[in-house]
């Protein structure tokens, strides 16, 4: 059984039946037992599993302290809807958790809560302190099972302030362990687009694991080998494309705080590696991830920080990270800055084909159907839906084959659209389509958005097909 936040497009998913309910946990058959999250959507969530509380066991807490009456039902709209408690209920959950009211007002709701390991941004940006992330991050990050955001605006712009304004450390050649040959490092970085292949197809849900692994193989090298400065400048770049991956597929199968592990880590690779671009790539990516979850400022923080960083880069790079920041322009709100945006981005992907270099090899999937997508998402936040069809239909009809999770993700999309625009009978076609990239590409983001567009077809149960399609779904099991 699948349940969860349709407006973040995050399941949880629930444990067997005859899981155990932790000592202190209350018996309510409509609340999910803290032992039966597969993860954790809020870090309420995780902290109320760290002391077995069930919902209505803080409420009775809170009482205690405020004499305010609270239910579990209070407790679980400040995880699940969106709502934050009052600074006074805020101040007696602190005094339940013997946390200092200074840091409930330095860091507000809810990234005081204490929900386990904090991501530490205030690192100095050295070789040996790159490398000790990537061993701190690799194969641990895969074991997080929160699904929350740990780092506020506060430290979101500190972190990118400082990647801006920092030079590429000096790396003393490592002299320990045996040499590493460069025709490992060409093999490892030939592997590489397998990866971003392999993720494309299959979703994120289905390659986490191997990235990870993959990411391990080369912080090991980095750790316990001597090569000279280009070999690990070119391994550190490996690393940080590998950390960047395994946070997309983390981000993409629903565990946000893994992703955030992630990527701090791959940008402090980038940044080691002397390759600023990919470490805009690495911000645009985290943008990203706070558009999903409703955090446009920061995203628009950190995607202007990515384009600020890209001036001289190659068109089509410039154009992937000017379209990024007119995305989270368009959903913070802004309309006329997303169109002067959108057309600086046009200006720039019609540079790209004659440029004098080639891209570098992590931009190639911004080809012209990822543009045209983009483009579209853009006009759909700003409620203009028939511009955006026209994008999307050029869009799904220039997407490879191999872009599985993508094409289901346009075809939603369009699906969307399609209904903004009265034509419920082409959205029902191309619903259909995508529940077979579905069943292919394990992605928590589509399933949020397949239970949002179920949930619009639900509203015309007057149409055969979509009556059809609401039942077919509901019969489906996604991540």
């Amino acid at each position: 059984m699948v349940e969860g936040d349709a407006q973040l497009g995050f399941y949880v998913i629930r444990a067997s039946a005859t899981a155990t309910t932790p000592a202190g946990i209350a018996a309510n058959n409509n609340e999910p037992r803290p032992s039966d999250l597969t993860v954790f959507p809020h870090p309420l969530t995780y902290v109320r599993y760290e002391r077995g509380w069930s919902q209505q066991d803080l409420a009775n807490l809170i009482l205690r302290r405020t004499q305010a009456t609270f239910h579990a039902g209070d407790v679980s709209k400040w995880e699940n809807g969106g709502v934050s408690p009052d600074h006074a209920t805020q101040l007696a959950i602190a005094a339940e958790l013997g946390v200092d009211t200074g840091t409930v007002s330095a860091l507000g709701w809810p990234y005081w809560l204490p929900a386990g390991v904090r991501i530490d941004t205030t690192f100095d940006w050295t070789w040996d302190q790159a490398l000790a992330a990537l061993g701190r991050e690799a194969e641990s990050a895969m074991l997080d099972r929160r699904a929350f955001l740990t780092l506020g605006g506060v430290a979101v712009a500190t972190l990118t302030d400082r990647w801006l304004g920092t030079d590429a450390p000096r790396l003393i050649p490592a002299m320990r362990g045996g040499r590493l040959d460069t025709t490992v490092v060409d093999c490892l970085e030939q592997r590489l687009p397998t990866m971003r292949s392999l993720d494309a197809s299959l979703g994120g849900a289905g390659v986490r694991g191997i990235v990870d692994s993959e990411l391990r193989l080369v912080t090991n090298l980095l750790l316990a080998s001597r090569y000279d400065e280009p070999t690990g400048r070119r391994m550190a770049a490996i690393a940080a494309e590998l950390g960047r991956l395994a946070g997309y597929a983390s981000f993409d199968a629903g565990f946000h705080t893994a992703a955030e592990r992630y990527w701090i880590a791959a940008l402090r690779a980038s940044h080691a590696a002397d390759d600023r671009m990919l470490g805009a790539n690495i911000l645009k990516c985290m943008s990203l991830q706070r558009v999903d979850l409703r955090q446009t400022a920061d995203a628009l923080s950190i995607a202007s920080s990515a384009l600020a960083s890209a001036q001289n880069a190659h068109p089509r790079v410039v154009a992937m990270l000017t379209i990024r920041l007119a995305r989270t322009s368009a959903a913070a709100g802004d309309r006329t800055r997303a169109e002067r945006l959108l057309a600086s981005a046009d200006t720039a992907m019609g540079r790209a084909p004659d440029h004098a270099t080639a891209a570098p090899a992590w931009a190639g999937y911004f080809d012209e159907a990822e543009y045209y997508a983009q483009a579209a998402a853009c006009y759909r936040l700003v409620h203009r839906p028939a511009e955006a069809e026209a994008w999307l239909a050029k869009a799904l009809e220039l997407q490879p084959a191999s872009r599985v999770r993508d094409r289901a993700t346009y075809r939603i999309w369009r699906a969307e659209n399609l209904i903004d625009l009265r034509n419920v009978e082409q959205a029902c076609d191309l619903t259909r389509s995508a529940l077979g990239d579905l069943q292919t590409s394990r992605s928590a983001r589509n399933t949020g958005r397949i239970r949002r567009l179920r949930n619009r077809l639900a509203q015309y149960d007057g149409i055969s097909d979509a009556r059809t399609l609401v039942e077919q779904i509901d019969s489906m099991e996604f991540i």
